[in-house]
């Protein structure tokens, strides 16, 4: 039986920065994909980096994650997160604008007519609501798979996962279809896949997900009931 600290569950974007970063931390990874590494959720080019959210915690998380980015596309010698900038519209970009400001610390800023007629001619009849995050940009996904796999070597394991399951020694056993292992603890980056396996889940289990403020959720559910559109990110050159 195969046997590391934790095993890794989904070889896309998530799962493998996942991997690095704890392998980075010297505990010892697998990482299962049923198929080729950011072949799912995470395929395509590119997708944007941006600070914007509802939640302080969120953006605090995101200013850590450029800072991450930044050291790794140093190491790796290749850009990871492009310096474009963001572009995000409309009256949610403006509320969160008032969340970034009151964490401090990221350059964004409203831009008027003329800039963003300027960085982004496509939009030069929008007369709503621009803000630039200075610091967003284009996450390069195709390269940062392809990095992330190469450094992470024989830890990927090519098979899909079976069963995942709590065992009386309080360990975490995954069973794929060509081999059973045994973890300490088991992370799931699996995107939707993991929603076959929850009726099987008879052990507890955190989410990734921050809970939501009260005051949060109300103002969030007040928006969706008044038809309130949400901000619209550009990424800009």
């Amino acid at each position: 039986m195969r046997s590391t600290d934790v095993g890794v569950i989904g070889a896309g974007i998530v799962g493998l920065a996942t991997a690095y970063a704890l392998v980075e931390r010297g505990v010892s990874v697998t990482i299962y994909e049923r198929g080729v590494p950011g072949q799912g959720q995470s395929g395509g080019e590119s997708r944007i980096f941006r600070h914007a959210h509802d939640d302080p915690r969120l953006v605090a998380v995101a200013t850590r994650s450029r800072s991450i980015w930044d050291e790794w596309s140093e190491r790796f010698a290749v850009e990871l997160v492009s310096d474009d900038g963001v572009v995000a519209l409309g009256p949610t970009a403006e509320q969160r604008l008032g969340v970034l400001q009151s964490v401090g610390g990221i350059p964004a800023r409203r831009i008027g007519a003329s800039e963003l007629r300027d960085r982004l001619p496509i939009l030069a009849d929008f007369d709503g609501v621009a803000v630039l995050d200075e610091r967003g940009g284009a996450i390069r996904t195709t390269t940062v798979v392809s990095v992330l796999t190469g450094a992470l070597g024989d830890a990927l394991v090519a098979d899909e996962v079976l069963l995942v399951r709590a065992t009386p020694a309080g360990t975490v056993e995954v069973r794929a279809g060509g081999l059973t292992a045994e973890h300490a603890r088991v992370v799931v980056c699996a995107g939707r896949a993991p929603r076959r396996w929850h009726a099987g889940w008879a052990w507890p289990y955190r989410s990734a997900t921050a809970p939501c403020p009260p005051d949060l959720c109300r103002s969030r559910r007040a928006a969706t009931d008044a038809g309130v559109p949400a901000g619209r990110q550009r990424r800009i050159r």
